[in-house]
C-alpha cells in the first residue's frame, strides 16, 4: 500500500473535503521514474537512468535507447522525448526521430493524436508530418484522444480542451492524466492523488501517494511514487 492513508482531501475549490476514498494499489516489481499505460493495457516506462522498459506479461523487457519520458497510446503508438528534448516515435521496432521541434514532454492518444510541450511551456500539436503551435502555455499535457486533452499550467491551474479553446477547471494539480474514455486522474504538488468525478464536476481524493500517474481507461491506472516504486490501481 502506498503511504498516505487517512489524509483529508484539500478543501480548495473543485476538490472534495471528505476523507480520502479507500483505494487498492498493487505494487509492481521494478523501479521507474515515469510510466505510461494505454487503453489496451500496453505499459511502457523509463527509469532513473532513462532506460526504456516495456511490460510483457509480468516482466519488464529492456528496449534499446534512452528517453526521459514516454507516452503510449496503444501497442503501436509509442512516443517519447530524450534528455536533449529530442522527440521520437516507435516504428518497426525502432526509434525514429521527429525533427522540427524540441519538446520537454509529449503525449499520444489512442487514436494517434499527438500533442507536446516545449521547455518554454509552449503548446504544439502534431499535424501530418510537422508541429503546429497552439495558443496558450502549459507545463504538462495529457492526450487520451482528439477530444480528450487536458493539461496543467502555471500555478497548477488545470485546463481541458473544448473545441478550439482551453477551459479552466477548478482545482490545482502538478500533473493530470486523461484516458480515451474520459477518465481523468491527477496528482498534486504534495503527491496526493485525485480522481475526477465528471458527473458532479469535482475531484475526489484517493488514498495513496504518487508523483506521476497514467490512465489508459477507467480500469487501467498506473503510477510511480517519489521513491520510483511502481503501482497499479486494482
Amino acid at each position: 500500500m502506498i503511504s498516505g492513508a487517512g489524509l483529508l482531501g484539500t478543501a480548495l475549490a473543485g476538490f472534495t473535503a471528505e476523507p480520502a476514498a479507500a483505494a487498492t494499489w498493487q505494487r509492481v516489481p521494478g523501479s521507474l521514474k515515469h510510466v505510461s499505460v494505454a487503453s489496451n493495457g500496453s505499459v511502457w516506462g523509463v527509469n532513473q537512468s532513462d532506460e526504456i522498459y516495456r511490460r510483457s506479461g509480468n516482466v519488464w523487457i529492456r528496449e534499446a535507447g534512452h528517453l526521459k519520458q514516454v507516452s503510449v497510446g496503444s501497442g503501436s503508438l509509442i512516443w517519447g522525448v530524450n534528455a536533449n528534448n529530442a522527440v521520437y516515435h516507435r516504428r518497426n521496432n525502432a526509434w525514429e526521430q521527429i525533427l522540427g521541434r524540441s519538446l520537454a514532454q509529449v503525449s499520444v492518444g489512442a487514436d494517434g493524436t499527438v500533442w507536446g510541450i516545449s521547455a518554454a511551456s509552449l503548446i504544439y500539436r502534431f499535424v501530418g508530418t510537422g508541429w503546429s503551435q497552439v495558443p496558450g502555455t502549459l507545463r504538462q499535457i495529457s492526450v487520451g484522444s482528439a477530444s480528450q486533452i487536458w493539461g496543467v499550467g502555471a500555478l497548477g491551474r488545470i485546463y481541458r480542451r473544448r473545441g478550439n479553446a482551453w477551459e479552466l477547471v477548478a482545482g490545482t494539480l502538478a500533473q493530470v492524466a486523461v484516458a480515451p474514455d474520459g477518465t481523468v486522474w491527477g496528482v498534486d504538488a504534495f503527491n496526493r492523488i485525485y480522481r475526477r468525478n465528471q458527473r458532479q464536476g469535482h475531484w475526489v481524493r484517493i488514498d495513496g501517494r504518487l508523483k506521476q500517474i497514467s490512465v489508459g481507461s477507467a480500469t487501467r491506472v498506473w503510477g510511480v511514487t517519489p521513491e520510483n516504486r511502481i503501482y497499479r490501481f486494482v
